[in-house]
């Protein structure tokens, strides 16, 4: 198991991508089928557990048959904020665990 899959981090994504499903009406398994990946990969973007990308995000749409507008508006927040929290994510994700100490110590500030 990787250290990003011990690591819950809820973010409007997931949370988007789960509500998506759910009114769309498909099962994790089914929408897994759809991606070609396991269902339990889709849970783990769902719950939090992974890092969604870019592509991920694209190849849901696309599937699920959802529009660029619609996701944007299950957001609540234009797309900007998520690829600058993307980035975000992915600079924590590269540092050294003798170092996530400080930085949590200095995220849990704000």
């Amino acid at each position: 198991m990787s250290k990003r899959n011990q690591i819950v981090i809820t973010t409007p994504e997931s949370k988007a991508l789960k509500a998506m499903r759910e009114r769309k009406g498909l099962s994790l398994r089914k929408l897994a089928e759809w991606l070609n990946i396991s269902s339990t990969r889709v849970h783990q973007f769902e719950l939090g557990k992974e890092n969604i990308s870019e592509s991920y995000i694209k190849s849901f749409l696309k599937v699920t048959s959802i529009s660029v507008e619609e996701w944007n508006n299950e957001l609540g927040s234009p797309s900007e904020l998520y690829r600058l929290r993307k980035k975000c994510l992915d600079k924590v994700n590269e540092i050294d665990e003798s170092k996530l100490e400080l930085v949590h110590g200095l995220l849990s500030n704000f």
